[in-house]
Protein backbone atom coordinates (compact mmCIF):
# COMPACT_ATOMS: atom_id res chain seq x y z
CA UNK A 1 0.00 0.00 0.00
CA UNK A 2 2.66 2.36 0.88
CA UNK A 3 4.32 1.51 -2.62
CA UNK A 4 1.25 2.60 -4.49
CA UNK A 5 0.73 5.86 -2.15
CA UNK A 6 4.55 6.84 -2.82
CA UNK A 7 4.09 6.21 -7.00
CA UNK A 8 0.51 7.85 -6.84
CA UNK A 9 2.03 11.28 -5.01
CA UNK A 10 5.65 10.95 -7.77
CA UNK A 11 2.25 11.07 -10.35
CA UNK A 12 0.49 14.45 -9.08
CA UNK A 13 3.93 16.07 -8.59
CA UNK A 14 4.73 15.09 -11.78
CA UNK A 15 1.34 15.97 -13.35
CA UNK A 16 1.70 19.24 -11.57
CA UNK A 17 4.77 20.28 -13.27
CA UNK A 18 4.64 22.34 -16.98
CA UNK A 19 5.29 20.01 -19.69
CA UNK A 20 9.09 20.84 -21.00
CA UNK A 21 9.17 19.44 -24.68
CA UNK A 22 13.12 19.04 -24.29
CA UNK A 23 12.90 16.86 -21.38
CA UNK A 24 10.08 14.92 -22.82
CA UNK A 25 12.36 14.53 -26.05
CA UNK A 26 15.87 13.44 -23.87
CA UNK A 27 13.40 11.12 -22.05
CA UNK A 28 12.05 9.42 -24.91
CA UNK A 29 15.22 9.14 -26.55
CA UNK A 30 16.50 7.49 -23.59
CA UNK A 31 13.73 5.03 -23.74
CA UNK A 32 14.23 4.17 -27.53
CA UNK A 33 17.79 4.05 -27.89
CA UNK A 34 18.31 0.74 -25.97
CA UNK A 35 15.58 -0.71 -28.19
CA UNK A 36 17.28 0.39 -31.37
CA UNK A 37 20.97 -0.54 -30.39
CA UNK A 38 19.38 -4.29 -29.16
CA UNK A 39 17.14 -4.27 -32.95
CA UNK A 40 20.69 -4.39 -34.43
CA UNK A 41 23.10 -5.90 -32.27
CA UNK A 42 24.63 -9.33 -33.28
CA UNK A 43 25.09 -12.54 -32.02
CA UNK A 44 29.19 -12.43 -31.96
CA UNK A 45 29.14 -16.23 -31.36
CA UNK A 46 27.99 -16.87 -34.69
CA UNK A 47 30.22 -14.32 -36.25
CA UNK A 48 33.05 -16.64 -38.34
CA UNK A 49 31.09 -19.98 -37.83
CA UNK A 50 29.46 -21.79 -40.49
CA UNK A 51 25.91 -21.60 -40.12
CA UNK A 52 22.63 -23.45 -41.91
CA UNK A 53 19.76 -21.22 -41.18
CA UNK A 54 16.35 -21.42 -42.82
CA UNK A 55 14.33 -18.73 -44.35
CA UNK A 56 13.23 -16.40 -47.17
CA UNK A 57 14.48 -15.11 -50.16
CA UNK A 58 14.09 -11.30 -51.30
CA UNK A 59 16.18 -10.59 -54.42
CA UNK A 60 18.09 -7.48 -54.39
CA UNK A 61 19.95 -8.33 -57.36
CA UNK A 62 19.59 -10.83 -60.52
CA UNK A 63 21.76 -12.20 -63.14
CA UNK A 64 20.37 -14.54 -65.84
CA UNK A 65 17.09 -14.75 -64.18
CA UNK A 66 18.95 -15.90 -60.98
CA UNK A 67 19.60 -14.17 -58.06
CA UNK A 68 23.13 -13.47 -56.60
CA UNK A 69 22.42 -11.15 -54.10
CA UNK A 70 19.36 -11.71 -51.69
CA UNK A 71 18.14 -10.73 -47.83
CA UNK A 72 17.28 -14.00 -46.21
CA UNK A 73 13.95 -12.60 -43.65
CA UNK A 74 12.63 -14.68 -41.48
CA UNK A 75 9.07 -14.58 -42.73
CA UNK A 76 6.86 -14.82 -45.62
CA UNK A 77 6.62 -11.03 -47.30
CA UNK A 78 9.38 -9.38 -44.44
CA UNK A 79 10.24 -5.99 -46.15
CA UNK A 80 7.28 -6.15 -49.10
CA UNK A 81 3.31 -5.37 -47.27
CA UNK A 82 5.44 -4.88 -43.45
CA UNK A 83 7.61 -2.89 -41.99
CA UNK A 84 11.37 -4.82 -42.33
CA UNK A 85 11.99 -6.95 -39.27
CA UNK A 86 14.51 -5.85 -37.09
CA UNK A 87 18.44 -5.65 -38.69
CA UNK A 88 19.71 -8.25 -36.63
CA UNK A 89 17.07 -11.00 -38.01
CA UNK A 90 18.10 -10.51 -41.69
CA UNK A 91 21.11 -11.53 -43.62
CA UNK A 92 22.47 -10.15 -46.45
CA UNK A 93 23.45 -13.04 -48.52
CA UNK A 94 25.82 -13.44 -51.84
CA UNK A 95 25.82 -16.22 -53.94
CA UNK A 96 27.54 -16.05 -57.48
CA UNK A 97 26.50 -19.11 -58.89
CA UNK A 98 22.71 -17.42 -58.22
CA UNK A 99 19.75 -18.82 -56.48
CA UNK A 100 16.90 -19.50 -58.96
CA UNK A 101 13.82 -18.59 -57.46
CA UNK A 102 10.78 -20.74 -57.31
CA UNK A 103 8.60 -18.29 -55.72
CA UNK A 104 9.34 -15.98 -52.53
CA UNK A 105 6.74 -18.07 -50.64
CA UNK A 106 9.03 -21.29 -50.85
CA UNK A 107 11.35 -21.24 -47.93
CA UNK A 108 15.03 -22.42 -48.41
CA UNK A 109 18.26 -23.34 -46.31
CA UNK A 110 21.49 -21.02 -46.50
CA UNK A 111 25.08 -22.57 -45.73
CA UNK A 112 27.86 -20.15 -44.84
CA UNK A 113 30.41 -18.38 -43.09
CA UNK A 114 28.31 -15.32 -41.41
CA UNK A 115 30.08 -12.07 -40.74
CA UNK A 116 28.68 -8.89 -39.58
CA UNK A 117 27.93 -6.52 -41.84
CA UNK A 118 26.26 -3.24 -40.62
CA UNK A 119 24.65 -1.98 -43.80
CA UNK A 120 21.52 -0.69 -45.93
CA UNK A 121 19.91 -2.22 -48.58
CA UNK A 122 17.32 -0.50 -51.48
CA UNK A 123 14.76 -3.20 -51.66
CA UNK A 124 13.20 -2.42 -55.03
CA UNK A 125 8.91 -2.98 -54.98
CA UNK A 126 6.75 -2.54 -58.07
CA UNK A 127 5.96 0.95 -57.15
CA UNK A 128 9.04 2.39 -55.28
CA UNK A 129 11.93 1.21 -53.40
CA UNK A 130 12.70 1.50 -49.51
CA UNK A 131 15.79 1.04 -47.44
CA UNK A 132 16.30 -1.95 -45.36
CA UNK A 133 18.94 -1.77 -42.28
CA UNK A 134 20.95 -5.40 -42.10
CA UNK A 135 23.09 -6.17 -39.47
CA UNK A 136 24.56 -9.61 -41.00
CA UNK A 137 26.16 -10.86 -44.28
CA UNK A 138 26.88 -14.18 -45.65
CA UNK A 139 28.78 -15.41 -48.43
CA UNK A 140 26.68 -18.29 -49.18
CA UNK A 141 28.31 -21.66 -49.62
CA UNK A 142 24.70 -23.53 -50.95
CA UNK A 143 20.74 -22.57 -51.22
CA UNK A 144 18.52 -25.62 -51.34
CA UNK A 145 14.98 -25.92 -50.74
CA UNK A 146 13.70 -26.12 -47.06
Amino acid sequence: MKRLAVKQKAFQNAASQPLQASVRLSDQFNLTMPRRLAATAVNEALIGQEIRIPGYVLPLEMKDGKAVEFLLVPTVGACIHTPPPPANQLIHVVHPDGVEIRGLYDPVWVTGVMESDQSVQDVRYADGQAEVAVSYAMRSASVVPY
